[in-house]
């Protein structure tokens, strides 16, 4: 069974039980399933597109109490979603619409678990991007998943609401499981996605706790600059030069964002790819020490195990076995 099928059931499946909806059509292209008794009343579907995007619709009307269980992708969701429905959402705008409100949150790898109420009217189409979806395109794209979901967390959701009002526009979900359709959708999804970033990357006013967009880009920059090669980090003057920014400003937002220094992450990615190499190469100690930026195997060892706990060639062994 493809991947991105187990992902349909996995997420869809538990709320067509608890929902008691029937299944009208069940292929590789995705899920349709509707009800007309039990807890509420309506229909649910959902679309497979490749392995790393899935697209979601329902509309349901609550006919009596009762909370739902919810089993979702670790992904990134762009949703448009009627008034009623924002209660169940995160990240809702105060301003609300009756219809069409854009909501964009990411969704952890977790079952998630809301109340819902006889009369509520449940009607949205979200647009599920998962982690592996980015991580195949981020070559291309140059598109960081955690970094891109911390962004958007900090913008206001009612700013998110106004700028992409009309973003789901055009994205035809009314046929299921031919291979036409299934090209339709993930071309819809992408204009989606590329809509969504385009905005995202005009917004300067997003705010929170104190954070700006420019706190949080500056310190992705900080970090590609140094995940680039862990192991010849550039110093804090280098970074200050290559980001434009003073030194000062520059460890102090870093701290601000991460909760971290930028040494003390410096010293931590090393570490990461130190064990990394360790695993995954058959190369002596001596030389790692070398590539993750140690003048001796002694100060290597040292280090690593004042993080770790072990050795590292403690830690090579266990892991290998």
């Amino acid at each position: 069974m493809p991947s991105h099928t187990n992902k349909l059931r996995r997420f869809f499946m538990p709320q067509v039980e608890q929902l008691e909806a029937s299944v009208v059509y069940d292929g590789l292209g995705g899920v349709l399933a509707s009800s007309e008794g039990g807890p509420g009343r309506g229909w649910l579907a959902v679309y497979g597109i490749g392995d790393n995007c899935l697209v979601d619709s329902h509309d349901f009307v609550i006919q009596q109490d009762f909370e739902l269980e919810e089993h979702p992708s670790d992904c990134l969701c762009v949703s448009s979603v009627s008034r009623s429905t924002l209660e169940h959402t995160p990240h809702a705008p105060h301003d609300a619409r009756p219809e069409g409100n854009v909501i964009v949150f990411a969704q952890q790898d977790e079952v998630v678990r809301a109340s819902l109420h006889a009369g509520d009217h449940i009607r949205a189409t979200s647009i599920c991007f998962t982690r592996e979806f980015f991580e195949r395109d981020e070559q291309v794209r140059n598109l960081d998943y955690d970094l891109l979901c911390e962004r958007i967390g900090l913008v206001d959701p009612d700013l998110i609401n106004d700028g992409l009002h009309n973003i789901m526009h055009g994205v035809d979900l009314r046929s299921v499981g031919s291979p036409a359709s299934s090209h339709r959708i993930e071309r819809g999804a992408r204009t989606v996605l590329d809509r969504l970033l385009e905005w995202v990357k005009e917004e300067s006013r997003a705010t929170r706790d104190g954070l700006t967009w420019d706190d949080v880009r500056l310190v992705g920059e900080v970090t590609r600059a140094i995940d680039a090669d862990p192991g010849r980090a550039p110093s804090v003057v280098e970074l200050s030069r290559l980001t434009h920014v003073g030194h000062t400003r520059l460890c102090a937002t870093f701290k601000r964002v991460t909760g971290e220094t930028v040494g003390g992450y410096a010293r931590r990615r090393r570490l990461e790819e130190a064990q990394r190499l360790l695993v995954a190469t058959d190369e002596p100690l001596a030389a790692i020490a070398r590539v993750v930026g140690y003048a001796t195997p002694a100060a290597f060892s040292t280090a690593f195990h004042r993080s770790t706990g072990v050795t590292p060639s403690a830690w090579r062994r266990r892991h290998r076995a």
